[in-house]
């Protein structure tokens, strides 16, 4: 990811390198399909999904951070 700048637009250029990176991911395919195996999943899709699975479970999370979650602690 590239670094944090302290340009003149500050913490607002930081943000939107931030989503540009993320944008990238767009160019990621995983090796697994998507639920009708119609095409792959690229990376992007896959994280938008587990963030919105966290989001919906965090009524059950008790004092996990869901925000501070990360896909990888999840692997088997």
């Amino acid at each position: 990811m590239t670094q944090q700048t302290n340009g003149a637009f500050g913490p607002f250029s930081d943000t939107i390198n931030f989503i540009i990176e993320l944008d990238k991911l767009k160019r990621v395919y995983r090796k697994n399909n998507v639920l009708d195996n119609s095409r792959a999943e690229n990376t992007a899709e896959h994280s938008w999904h587990f963030a919105v699975a966290a989001m919906s479970f965090q009524p059950y999370a008790g004092d996990i951070d869901i925000g501070r979650s990360d896909p990888a602690s999840f692997s088997a």
